[in-house]
């Protein structure tokens, strides 16, 4: 072969492994792109009701309670009724002897003072009995009151009247509507908090006296607001923060909070009605960063 042959035949195979060359880095960059892609959940924001709200925790109590005594001293011989037994007003609860050194005298009754169920028994037959002496304890539970203790910064949003729910662990999932019913005048100047009651109908004896409940307080409500699930906000620099997708890529807003629902809250500026939310994996976007959206459900349901 010619030496001229040669040098063709070289610029030949070198021209034709550069094509090749940048086919394949087309090719990449294609395949590259399609990567950045990321694909995120995302909701549909929709203007639904919400109900701004208090949540605290503290102790149900009987909203009536009475300690029973005996009017003179002596002598238990005998206990009525037993703990759990529902006695009316004037039912007797215990005998009580009240015999002296060569005077007998007739076996004094000690009756309940109020319609209700017997909470405790204090005193074993043989005990000695005094009218500073608590006999029995015993309650009505028909309303039951729950106490909390309320934050300074909270106490401007409580007053008499509000709604009220309350939980506990006997019945999870289940809510009791009660109404708010006393706020106090002032606050501990240990804990800065106020203490306030809330009475629950318990006409079913569901809730019982010494169970720890939480309490929501329901301080306000709007039926048509744009409302997001709290796991699509991000918390950075004091600033709250939301991801939007617009076309394939998502858009880092900054948004204004309103009334908070626990589990959702209100988007008072930066999220419009429309708008595709990411819900999910937000700390592994970036501003302006290519997505691809996956609709899970509408922003605004509960």
């Amino acid at each position: 072969m010619k030496k001229n042959q040669c040098w063709a035949l070289t610029i030949t195979i070198i021209l034709m492994v550069l094509a090749l060359g940048c086919k394949g880095g087309k090719g990449s960059a294609q395949t590259q792109e399609a990567v950045e892609a990321f694909p995120v959940p995302v909701t549909m924001v929709t203007l639904s009701e919400i109900r701004d709200r208090v949540s605290l925790f503290g102790p149900l109590l009987a909203k009536d309670e009475v300690i029973v005594f005996s009017r003179v001293p002596g002598k238990l011989i005998k206990n009525i009724v037993r703990e759990g037994d529902k006695v009316k007003e004037d039912d007797v609860i215990a005998l009580v002897n009240r015999d002296e050194v060569g005077v007998r005298f007739k076996e004094s009754p000690v009756k309940s003072t109020m319609v209700g169920v017997v909470a405790r028994i204090f005193l074993s037959p043989g005990a000695a009995v005094a009218p500073s002496i608590p006999i029995a304890q015993v309650f009505n539970s028909s309303v039951i009151k729950a106490k909390a203790g309320v934050i300074e910064a909270d106490i401007g949003r409580i007053r008499e009247g509000q709604e009220a729910y309350v939980y506990v662990e006997a019945h999870p999932g289940k809510a009791f509507p009660g109404r708010v019913k006393l706020v106090s005048p002032v606050l501990d100047p240990l804990t800065h908090t106020a203490n306030i009651e809330i009475e629950v109908p318990n006409p079913r004896g569901e809730l019982r006296p010494g169970m720890y409940a939480r309490i929501d307080i329901i301080t306000g409500k709007k039926s048509s607001a744009i409302v997001l699930p709290k796991e699509a906000v991000l918390h950075k620099s004091g600033k709250d923060l939301a991801f939007v997708v617009n076309g394939d890529r998502v858009s880092l807003r900054e948004i204004t909070l309103g009334f908070d629902d626990l589990e959702r809250v209100e988007a008072l500026s930066g999220i419009n009605e429309g708008d595709l939310l990411v819900v999910r994996e937000q700390s592994l976007l970036q501003d302006g960063q290519r997505v691809s959206p996956e609709t899970v459900g509408d922003a605004g349901s509960p």
